[in-house]
C-alpha cells in the first residue's frame, strides 16, 4: 500500500506496508527525507512510527528478526544517514510489543566491526523487558560503548 500527499501539501512523503515475519505488518513511512519504521496491525499508532535517527536517512535492505520460541520480539535494521556531508550508518534495535513498539538502541556502525554482534546482544538482552513509555533509548558509539 502506498499513500501520497496531495500536490501543494506542506510535506511530501509516502507510506508503505508489507507483510513481515509471521504475517506481522511492517510499516515504512518517509517524511522530510527521513524513514520511520513500525510494526503490527496498528503500526501507525506505535511509538516507533515517530522514531528515526536524527539525520536525513534511508533504510538498509536487510531486516533482521530476533525470535523467542519462534515468535518475533525485536528487529534490527540499518539506517544510512547523511548530515552536513558526513555519512554513516546506524543499526536500530526495535522492540516488538503487544501494546507498543519502539526503538531500544541506536548503534553507530561506522568504525565498529562488531556492530552487528552488539545489536544482537542488545536486542536479546534488553528488548524483551524494555518499556516503551518508561525506558529511554540507548545510543552506542563506534567503540561499542554507551554514549548517553
Amino acid at each position: 500500500m502506498r499513500e501520497r500527499h496531495a500536490a501543494g501539501a506542506a510535506e511530501y512523503g509516502g507510506v508503505f506496508r508489507c507483510e513481515g515475519l509471521g504475517g506481522l505488518d511492517v510499516r515504512v513511512a518517509e517524511g522530510d527525507l527521513r524513514m520511520f519504521v513500525s510494526y503490527g496491525p496498528d503500526a501507525a499508532a506505535q511509538t516507533a512510527a515517530q522514531q528515526t535517527v536524527p539525520a536525513f536517512n534511508t533504510t538498509g535492505e536487510t531486516l533482521e528478526w530476533r525470535l523467542a520460541d519462534g515468535a518475533p520480539f525485536a528487529t534490527i535494521l540499518r539506517f544510512h544517514w547523511d548530515s552536513d556531508g558526513a555519512k554513516g550508518s546506524t543499526l536500530v534495535v526495535t522492540k516488538l510489543g503487544e501494546t507498543d513498539t519502539c526503538h531500544v538502541a541506536h548503534i553507530q556502525a561506522a568504525g565498529n566491526p562488531d556492530a552487528n554482534t552488539l545489536a544482537r546482544e542488545i536486542a536479546d538482552a534488553q528488548a524483551p523487558g524494555f518499556d516503551c513509555q518508561r525506558d529511554r533509548l540507548r545510543t552506542y558509539g563506534p567503540d561499542g560503548k554507551q554514549t548517553d
